[in-house]
């Protein structure tokens, strides 16, 4: 809730940022797969609140959530290792399958609609103000909010360098935008893109949606993102104030609004509203990635457990060219890029000495490579050929 008069400062902002990035006593894993739904017999409409299986408990206890256009949402608790995460997210995907089965709904495969216009039918005031925030700027926060799945991958900080996973990690993250491109479509110029889920999200206040300057110290960097980027909205007890873009949350902090002051409470608030890459929130949450098939879900996420391992992650560190202008390269070409394409080569080889020491399936390992040669080596995205990659489990 505002306050009446100025009480937050620039060291409480840094100190924020400060928590967001404590390094984790130990590793933690979480897995939030989203999936687009649609009615079984008329596939272009659009199921009501209502008709969703959104209140049943999933097999691990996990509550399904609905996001603003109808797809569904399976969070994971935090898990100790990587293949409990796995685990626990395909059993729960099975199980909310044949709920939604039951209801005559089926979940869509891809990650984005692109035969639905957007529509949201969550219609609570934090999407409403998100949906009239974004409109300002274009269509796609309309169609991110609606009409998109992605799989985003949880992991706790580094244990003793936070900063150093964070970098490195935003040096992989195109590399995994392009291998893991999974939404081939075209904008609205025509221009085709592998990731067309990944060009929508970019096409939004950037401000909020594009990866911080890495340059410097990330604690820093995370706090000039948190300072510069636009408020959407202001919470005031059962309603918000809608805002437009233009007032930064360290304007805010500097001059105020007709509504009051912010508090640490409304930073709280608004560091959800940013939806960067790589979020870091005591750990980091990789957004990055498209919906996947499940196989190669396990395969993103088994590969990610290994890149963050040493000596690997060393390696990965030495040898992995700068990225960081390639987000967009990435999500429009995938493995066609030449450089993206060699990376992932690289990042694959570097990794795969360590996978029998991240998971205990020799399945998954096993998963791991297979990509690596029908997919990766072949220059091809998860659609784009039949797979062999049915260890799951």
């Amino acid at each position: 809730m505002p306050l009446d008069r100025p009480v937050l400062t620039t060291e409480d902002v840094h100190a924020t940022s400060v928590a967001a990035f404590a390094p984790a006593p130990s590793q933690q894993w979480g897995l939030e797969v989203e999936v687009l739904v649609g009615r079984g017999c008329d596939p272009c409409g659009r199921p009501g609140l209502d008709e969703l299986p959104s209140r049943a408990d999933l097999p691990s206890g996990t509550r399904v959530t609905v996001e603003p256009g109808g797809q569904l949402e399976i969070s994971t608790l935090p898990h100790s290792h990587v293949d409990d995460a796995l685990d626990t997210v395909a059993a729960d995907e099975e199980a909310l399958a044949a709920r939604v089965a039951d209801a005559g709904l089926r979940m869509l495969p891809g990650a984005v609609d692109v035969y639905r216009r957007p529509a949201r039918i969550l219609d609570l005031p934090r999407y409403r103000a998100m949906e009239a925030f974004f409109d300002s700027g274009g269509p796609d926060g309309r169609h991110m909010m609606c009409n998109t799945a992605s799989l985003q991958v949880n992991v706790s900080n580094h244990p003793s360098e936070p900063g150093r996973r964070w970098q490195l990690l935003h040096t992989l993250g195109p590399v995994l935008v392009a291998t893991f491109a999974n939404s081939p479509g075209r904008d609205a110029g025509g221009r085709s893109w592998a990731s067309l889920r990944q060009r929508i999200w970019a096409g939004i206040d950037p401000g909020r949606t594009a990866a911080p300057d890495l340059n410097g110290d990330p604690v820093e960097a995370w706090t000039r993102y948190a300072m510069d980027a636009d408020v959407m909205l202001i919470r005031t007890g059962d309603d918000v104030v809608d805002l437009a873009p233009g007032m930064s949350f360290g304007s805010w902090m500097r001059h105020g609004h007709p509504a009051g002051w912010p508090s640490a409470e409304d930073l709280a608030y608004h560091l959800t509203t940013l939806f960067p890459p790589i979020r870091p929130r005591g750990w980091l949450e990789l957004r990055m990635l498209d919906a996947l098939p499940p196989a190669v879900r396990e395969v993103a996420v088994v590969l990610i457990a290994a890149a963050i391992v040493e000596p690997v992650a060393s390696e990965l560190e030495a040898r992995m060219p700068d990225t960081t202008g390639w987000w967009s390269a990435a999500a429009r070409h995938g493995l066609r890029h030449p450089g993206l394409a060699a990376a992932a080569d690289l990042l694959f080889d570097i990794a795969a000495p360590a996978l029998p020491g991240v998971t205990y399936r020799a399945n998954r390992a096993e998963g791991v490579l297979d990509y690596r040669e029908s997919h990766v080596r072949q220059r091809l995205q998860p659609w784009a050929a039949p797979t062999a990659l049915t260890r799951i489990g």
